[in-house]
């Protein structure tokens, strides 16, 4: 979409990753380091799998994600006042009251809202000039980055529960 010099007029695959979904066709190239939650997952490949044929599209799905990560840690920090059906900005608004998050957590937060929330609703930044890809790939680490610090940690604690005995914790 709007690239300079070429019009996408055909999109083909490979034999190896034709009719497969992104995820099977990358296979153990995948890239995650923390299981994604399966609630955002299938938006976040769908995101992944349309990042060169519409950037502005993956900013809207990743702002999904980005909704729904935030979901999963509501539900399973169980945070008090957290009400899935408010807009994503109180969500993000409660969850740093009641879990706490850095500065540097809050502005990922916040720049993956406002690009999401750009490219689907128009009107606070103005970019029809800019570098939508490189905005949908920056958009893709910081989901990435949330998850590692929204998701993994929590993973971790439990598995060491496992490790450890119950009357030794």
């Amino acid at each position: 979409e709007n690239h300079p010099w070429f019009k996408l007029t055909t999109l083909a695959a490979s034999g190896r990753s034709a009719g497969k979904t992104y995820e099977e066709a990358v296979g153990s190239r995948w890239a995650m380091t923390t299981p994604m939650p399966e609630s955002v997952k299938k938006d976040f490949i769908e995101a992944q799998s349309i990042i060169y044929l519409s950037p502005r599209c993956t900013c809207v799905l990743l702002r999904v994600c980005l909704e729904k990560l935030a979901d999963h840690v509501a539900e399973t920090s169980k945070i008090s006042g957290y009400k899935p059906d408010d807009l994503l900005w109180k969500k993000i608004d409660t969850i740093e009251k009641n879990k706490g998050m850095t500065s540097d957590v809050r502005q990922m937060v916040d720049a993956c809202r406002d690009t999401g929330n750009e490219f689907a609703h128009k009107g606070k930044y103005i970019l029809s000039d800019t570098d939508t890809q490189e905005l949908a790939e920056i958009m893709s680490e910081l989901v990435n980055s949330l998850v590692d610090i929204w998701v993994k940690p929590a993973k971790q604690v439990a598995r060491i529960r496992q490790l450890i005995p119950a009357k030794k914790r």
